[in-house]
């Protein structure tokens, strides 16, 4: 059984959503990226998963053919109850940023400081940052190690 994404900590918890790439000459779709048949599977959950041991995308799909009723993504309730999914590892090649970048035109992920709950959060204010700025400050904290030959 399947819940929320989790980490080995979960230092951080959120929320994501991603739009699918426009459909456009040589774009390529989630069901192509993982060599799945549209016909037959419906996409239901992605995992994109990063760590220490690598990387892999996980698609979540449930055979049409056998439950048909879930084709349309309105199930009438069924959505509170458990769809029964084959899970598909995408392994090798395929990496996580190839995937998002191919399969989403879109995407947002939200990570939340556990320890500031899942509430709404009220900006006060903007800062806008370079990414110069955190490069040059991040090396300003690391300590200098010189090669001595």
């Amino acid at each position: 059984m399947l819940g929320p994404a989790t980490a080995m900590w979960n230092d951080y918890v959120g929320t994501a959503a991603a739009d699918d790439a426009d459909v456009l000459r040589g774009s390529r779709s989630p069901y192509e990226l993982a060599g799945i048949d549209r016909d037959r599977w419906a996409i239901v959950a992605v995992d994109l998963d990063r760590g220490e041991h690598g990387e892999r995308v996980t698609i979540y799909a449930t055979d049409r053919q056998e439950y048909a009723h879930l084709q349309s993504g309105s199930a009438g309730g069924a959505l509170d109850d458990e769809v029964p999914v084959t899970a598909f590892h995408l392994e090798g090649a395929r990496r996580v940023d190839d995937f998002i970048n191919g399969a989403f035109k879109r995407i947002q992920v939200r990570l939340n400081c556990r320890s500031a709950g899942l509430g709404s959060l009220s900006i006060e204010r903007c800062e806008h940052l370079s990414s110069e700025s955190a490069e040059s400050a991040e090396a300003a904290d690391s300590p200098q190690v010189s090669k001595v030959a």
